[in-house]
């Protein structure tokens, strides 16, 4: 969680004591994993609908128009850091030695040196992932076809393979955080390990792609139309269940590794050894499974309300302005935040815990809004123009490649009608078999040879 003692100088320590109040607020880490899920349902479930229609994946032309998403926001976020330290005087930040772990995207692995631009390192994250996913539904495919292979008449659907591979995933990263967990008892283990690193991060992601892929599969309206009435009541149980497992990691710390404060959390481990490490090792894979269940109810049309209410076309300008808004969160921190806190922490020392409290929510809506104008004009002349861009090139690359792919495929049926030709004139002077049966010869040859250029 966010670290409340930085903001509010005065009060921070009594908020820490009685932190309750300012846990929704405070609870900055929850917007990654919702981003990670988000981002995964719409990768998984467009990529499975590519699949569905074209018989696989343009792997060159999803990563170019990825790079052209992330990258032209990111060199743009550097540049109105540099002009943010210039302006209020601070010392520069971007960019600087370990820039260049910016543009290659592994800024959240362990160890890595501090760079400008620190919190991208969940879209470092992203990134990795998102790549990966291609390669997730190539083995999903690989692995259903040897399926069909050694079971001819198994009825079992690609869909149900991906959804069986990310569920392994979503196992196996919930294995190695117990792992980790574990093993990190009674040392000094670095827990930021558990929080950046990719391979206990990726669960949340998972989640979403499961999500995703089983509803880019199925037609919600007739899924929802065909089930029985018992299932209405098992939906109700797992949207319940669902809410609370969101409620709790938002309020408590999803793994405990971005805490509030360290002694609260040791005496934690203290009094409940056991159930720490299963809240530290399990509840971020619980939640981004939360999220994903959430997000397949309302899919199906077996969550009415919780859709209408995400449906709402007030979050969509945010939506669309959340990405700039998150590279840009700290350019605009110093623009309204800062000073409101400077000016009104210490003075909350003596003051009521009500006031600190409603200091905490007031802050984090300053913190907001001081993001959404630099957000919209790096939307509107950055993000924009770089979607844009990408999209022509990968059509202009796609084009070309398709231009050389018929001339390969217009040069080997000329050869293939020369060689025909040559072969039959050759056959009919040595006066090896009939014309009818040499005609049929050289054409079921010209034909297997266009089949394999094309």
């Amino acid at each position: 969680m966010l670290n409340v003692r930085l903001f509010l100088p005065g009060m921070g320590w009594r908020l820490f004591l009685e932190w309750w109040p300012v846990a929704v607020p405070a609870s900055g880490e929850a917007g990654v994993d919702i981003f990670l899920v988000l981002s995964g349902f719409l990768i998984g479930s467009a990529l499975q609908r590519e699949i569905a229609t074209t018989g696989g994946i343009a792997f060159g032309t999803f990563c170019l128009r990825r790079a052209f998403r992330i990258f032209p926001a990111i060199v743009s976020a550097a540049i109105a850091t540099a002009v943010k330290n210039l302006v209020v005087g601070e010392p520069l930040e971007c960019p600087n030695a370990a820039w260049s772990r910016n543009a290659v995207m592994f800024n959240n692995w362990p160890g890595a040196p501090v760079t400008c631009l620190g919190h991208t390192w969940s879209v470092a994250l992203e990134l990795q992932l998102y790549l990966a996913t291609p390669l997730l539904l190539w083995a999903s495919s690989v692995s259903h076809a040897l399926l069909a292979r050694l079971l001819p008449g198994s009825k079992v659907s690609a869909a149900s393979v991906t959804a069986a591979l990310c569920l392994g995933i979503w196992l196996a990263c919930a294995a190695l955080r117990l792992q980790w967990v574990n093993a990190a008892r009674g040392s000094n283990l670095d827990t930021m390990a558990l929080y950046f690193s990719t391979h206990f991060r990726c669960a949340t992601y998972v989640a979403g792609v499961l999500a995703g892929v089983t509803i880019a599969s199925l037609d919600p309206k007739d899924f929802a139309k065909a089930q029985p009435p018992w299932i209405g009541v098992l939906a109700t149980a797992a949207l319940s269940t669902s809410f609370v497992v969101v409620a709790f990691a938002c309020f408590v710390g999803a793994d405990l590794s971005a805490d509030i404060d360290g002694l609260v959390v040791a005496r934690y481990r203290q009094l409940a050894p056991g159930f720490a490490a299963l809240h530290q090792a399990f509840l971020r894979p619980l939640f981004g499974a939360a999220l994903g269940c959430i997000m397949f109810l309302c899919a199906v049309g077996l969550a009415p309300l919780t859709r209408a209410f995400l449906a709402w076309a007030g979050w969509r300008p945010l939506a669309g302005l959340s990405y700039s808004m998150y590279l840009l969160q700290y350019v605009g921190f110093p623009l309204l935040e800062k000073p409101f806190l400077s000016w009104v922490g210490h003075s909350l020392l003596v003051a009521p815990l009500w006031l600190g409290i409603l200091v905490a929510y007031v802050a984090v809506a300053l913190f907001i809004i001081a993001a959404v104008p630099l957000a919209f004009l790096n939307y509107a002349l950055v993000e924009l123009p770089g979607i844009a861009a990408g999209k022509r090139v990968a059509e202009a690359i796609g084009s070309v490649l398709a231009a050389l792919r018929r001339r390969h495929s217009a040069a080997g049926e000329e050869a293939t009608g020369e060689a025909s030709e040559e072969r039959a004139g050759f056959d009919l002077e040595g006066g090896s078999g009939s014309g009818r049966h040499l005609e049929v010869e050289a054409k079921a040859f010209a034909g297997g040879r266009v089949a394999a250029a094309s």
